[in-house]
């Protein structure tokens, strides 16, 4: 019994002993760090914003219409965008020197202008959005554009791609890592007519930047097309080596291209007949430079080379042409000032292809 009460004693002594110990921490939850919350980025204001537009071929009937209408239609699209304007003036320029001069000056602060007349002056303007038809852009490898595209950004422009034809010498040089002038001359051309900026002066100026200013006029073999479809259908029965080419051409043309070449039962019209696909039979061996149906530019205004207004012009232009929430008389008009085509931000220099394309036409102005 005294053993067993001894055994009972040390027990509970060693017990008292490790309650008596260092304990074990509880685990703290660390205080969240106190930051201060981001300052709301202050939204863009304007007192007056002056819009200017071309006279074009509008009749003076039109442009007054414009002028009459368009200041609150500006106002209300941009306010939807974020950006307060008090408010909008909209004026007709009496020529396209005399816009670049109020821009200069700080008199106007947006216009809208043929790109190509923009940029026949020697102006430091800001150009803020490009206007042209959109597609998906595959980027500078060539290897891309020899392929089906696939979805990417939606670039505004016009670019033309310099394709080999399937024929035997097309084939030849489509294989090649660089061409010489040597096998470009030997190469049967098909061009469009000479006012075509894809199918003739955009081949101009890439000939002229690559070799030695030489242009479409310094090769031995050349055929002038009225359209794009005649290209490629010389292209289709061996009529040709070289050509230039519009993406969506080639998209619109790749089922017909490879449609058997006689009816069946069900099917009303032939095809072409080719077994590869047209990004395989019409590959691109070369890219000619940007260049854009319309600029917005803009005059000394600092607020107006913001991204957030240049984003919100581009949205405001696209709601006014093409959003269910306005009127066909709203749409027409709009169409009527901005053009046809989407607009999006212009890259740094981006009518520095058209200015040489001037250049070399001789047909800037001071």
């Amino acid at each position: 019994m005294k053993k067993i009460s001894l055994l009972l004693a040390l027990a509970m002594l060693l017990a008292l002993l490790a309650g008596c110990g260092p304990k074990t921490p509880e685990p703290v939850e660390p205080e969240p760090e106190q930051t201060e919350p981001p300052e709301a980025e202050e939204p863009l204001r304007f007192e007056t914003l002056r819009i200017e537009f071309e006279k074009g071929d509008l009749a003076v009937s039109r442009l007054s219409e414009a002028v009459r209408e368009m200041p609150e239609l500006l106002r209300t699209a941009l306010a939807e965008q974020g950006v307060a304007v008090e408010a909008v003036e909209v004026t007709i320029g009496s020529s396209v020197a005399a816009t670049v001069q109020a821009l200069e000056e700080g008199t106007v602060d947006v216009a809208f202008l043929p790109a190509e007349d923009l940029a026949r002056y020697e102006t430091e303007v800001p150009v803020l959005l490009v206007s042209g038809p959109l597609f998906w852009d595959q980027g500078e490898d060539l290897s891309a554009w020899r392929r089906e595209p696939v979805e990417a950004p939606l670039i505004p422009g016009y670019r033309a791609l310099i394709c080999a034809a399937p024929t035997g010498y097309g084939k030849n040089l489509a294989e090649r890592p660089s061409l010489s002038w040597a096998e470009l001359d030997h190469a049967r051309w098909g061009v469009l007519e000479a006012d075509s900026i894809s199918g003739h002066r955009g081949v101009d100026l890439w000939l002229a930047d690559h070799y030695e200013g030489n242009t479409l006029e310094d090769l031995s073999d050349v055929t002038v097309y009225d359209s794009f479809d005649d290209l490629l259908l010389a292209a289709s029965r061996g009529e040709i080596d070289l050509l230039p080419m519009e993406e969506a051409e080639r998209e619109a043309w790749s089922e017909f291209w490879n449609a058997p070449a006689e009816p069946d039962k069900e099917q009303d019209e032939t095809g072409l007949g080719h077994e590869r696909t047209i990004w395989e039979d019409l590959p691109a061996v070369a890219l000619t430079e940007w260049f854009y149906d319309r600029a917005a530019a803009a005059g000394s205004q600092e607020k107006l080379t913001d991204e957030r207004f240049t984003a919100a012009l581009a949205e405001c232009v696209r709601a006014l042409t093409v959003s269910s929430g306005y009127d066909r008389d709203t749409h027409l008009l709009a169409l009527d000032l901005f053009g046809r085509n989407s607009y999006g931000a212009a890259q740094e220099g981006a009518l520095d292809a058209t200015r040489r394309l001037l250049t070399l036409e001789g047909k800037t102005a001071g």
